[in-house]
């Protein structure tokens, strides 16, 4: 299996579960935020990925407080905020990387600050450049 796709097939089973075990705790538990609520936070970061995102405009989204918000997304999805939306960019960023678009509009669509800022990114959370992890043929 090519480098790309395993990356793909690993972050896809990597949503999966965090997708199903945060609705079945959200349905179990309290301090949580509830699926809808959730599914609501994702429209809202998914239209919004090119952009800068603050915590007081997330909060008021999910209907919570700015200081309470972080913990309870936390509590739900199994990271904070700025993780998750990092995960959701890059997945994005990878996408739009095998479809052949220049590393520079890729960043700039998915909300980071320039090429570099992507590529850190990329090195950091995939161990390898852009040019490996996503070959051109």
């Amino acid at each position: 299996m090519e480098r790309g796709a395993w990356h793909t097939a690993v972050d896809e089973l990597a949503d999966h579960l965090s997708v199903s075990y945060s609705a079945l705790e959200a349905k179990q538990g309290r301090g949580r935020l509830a699926p809808e609520t959730m599914a609501r936070m994702n429209d809202y970061l998914e239209r919004r990925l090119d952009r800068s995102l603050a915590i007081d405009d997330l909060a008021d989204v999910a209907k919570q407080t700015r200081s309470h918000f972080p913990r309870v997304f936390r509590r739900t999805i199994g990271m904070s905020p700025h993780q998750y939306i990092m995960r959701l960019r890059l997945r994005r960023a990878r996408r739009l990387i095998e479809e052949r678009w220049p590393l520079a509009e890729v960043a700039v669509v998915t909300g980071f600050s320039d090429q570099s800022h992507l590529t850190n990114w990329l090195r950091r959370i995939y161990g390898t450049t852009p040019g490996r992890l996503f070959p051109r043929r």
